[in-house]
Parts: C-alpha cells; sequence; structure tokens
C-alpha cells in the first residue's frame, strides 16, 4: 500500500466515523425530544407498574395507560432528597397535570415533588 492509499484510507475512516457520531447524536435528540413531548403533553394520573433506569434517564409504566414515559427528574427538598429510580416502586401513584412542570409521587399517602429536566439535553 502507498502512502497516497494509506492517507485516503484514513481520510475515509475518520470521515465515516465523524458521520456516525453525528447521524448516532442527531436521531438520538429526535428519539429524546419525542419521548420528552409524550411526557410533558400527558396528563399523568395512575398507579406505577414498574421503574427502570432508560437512556440515562427514569422510564416508568402505568397500569392505566399503554405508553412508557422517560424523564430525568431532579433529587431535591422538594421529595425529601429521595432518588426517584430507587424511591419509587410498583403500587405508588403519579400525579402530572398536562404541561406541567412537576410530578407528584404519592406514597404511603405522602406527596413528593418532583421537577425534571425540560430540555434533554
Amino acid at each position: 500500500m502507498t502512502r497516497k492509499s494509506k492517507i485516503i484510507l484514513y481520510f475515509i475512516l475518520t470521515a465515516a466515523v465523524i458521520a456516525y457520531v453525528w447521524l448516532s447524536q442527531y436521531y438520538g435528540n429526535m428519539r429524546a425530544q419525542k419521548q420528552f413531548d409524550l411526557f410533558f403533553n400527558s396528563n399523568l394520573n395512575g398507579v406505577i407498574n414498574r421503574v427502570d433506569i432508560k437512556n440515562h434517564g427514569v422510564a416508568f409504566k402505568l397500569a392505566n395507560d399503554i405508553n412508557e414515559y422517560l424523564f430525568y427528574p431532579y433529587t431535591s427538598q422538594l421529595n425529601g432528597n429521595n432518588i426517584f429510580d430507587q424511591f419509587a416502586v410498583a403500587g405508588d401513584s403519579i400525579v402530572k397535570p398536562m404541561k406541567s412542570d412537576t410530578l407528584v409521587l404519592v406514597k404511603n399517602f405522602k406527596h413528593f415533588k418532583y421537577t425534571f429536566q425540560e430540555d434533554n439535553k
């Protein structure tokens, strides 16, 4: 292999890696925006079926809903500094009006408020 062909091969491989990273970021951001829009624009009121970690956020499924919701909650004094994915369990309830910036977790008749990241970045 000549020096010129090695340089061309290196350039092609570098361009392919850059294109892959850019496309991954682009489609990942589109997916995150769709997931946030679904969560933010939903009126949530139901019992939790399950809570998981997904895409660096918290995913949950409600018993009365076919959708899985993903959000990025903040741990603060509003929620007793309880980390959502470690604190919420199946059987607890969630209330969040449409377009509200706060989700309420109802656990043992107590209310824990969670605000969340809104820009997904």
